[in-house]
């Protein structure tokens, strides 16, 4: 803490050292001491997830709780909008290059689950189920959701599956038998 005074002592009014002196604060129950320095910390760094965790554990602290939950709320969504959901996306490629099918689903649920608008993982999701099952008509929805929510967009991806779809047309016709692939021992995740 000595530092960080010292640090705004001596001019450095850095977003950085505002969150850092907030957290100490805020690490050692003087929640009210945090309060400014980490509002002063967001106004200079607007991007700051950990910024936004420390606020809502502060207002918390305070009985707060409707600014806490409103802060952890924005820090959730400011973190899910940065590396993790790509991490999650990268490990189900991953995962999918192994041939393991379950984590690589487990992988872009949670993906989907962080970043809901992020359409390509409908895409990403239908593929999955293309390659690995016979039976066609998950992958279809996928794909179909895929569509519907990339919009008109004109990009590769939304050319191959409305090609896809196209294939599929008459095999997902011939098809009889339980269209989820988890009554016949795979997973599938909710769309």
């Amino acid at each position: 803490m000595t530092a960080y005074r010292q640090a705004l002592a001596y001019g450095d009014s850095s977003a950085t050292v505002y969150r850092r002196l907030g957290i100490v604060l805020a690490g050692r129950d003087r929640h009210a001491e945090a309060l400014p320095r980490l509002r002063v910390a967001l106004t200079r760094d607007s991007t700051s997830a950990r910024t936004r965790l420390y606020l809502g554990i502060s207002y918390r602290h305070l009985d707060s709780l409707d600014r806490s939950a409103a802060m952890l709320q924005e820090a959730i969504d400011v973190a899910a909008n940065g590396p993790i959901t790509d991490a999650y996306v990268q490990l189900a490629q991953t995962e999918d290059a192994r041939g393991d099918l379950s984590p690589a689903l487990s992988s872009y649920r949670m993906a989907r689950q962080l970043q809901p608008g992020r359409v390509e993982i409908f895409f990403r999701i239908a593929q999955l189920y293309d390659d690995y099952y016979r039976d066609k008509r998950v992958a279809a929805r996928y794909y179909r959701l895929y569509l519907n929510r990339a919009g008109r967009a004109e990009t590769d991806l939304v050319t191959y599956a409305r090609r896809r779809l196209d294939q599929l047309r008459p095999i997902l016709h011939m098809e009889v038998g339980p269209a989820d692939p988890a009554s016949s021992g795979g997973t599938m995740p909710d769309p």
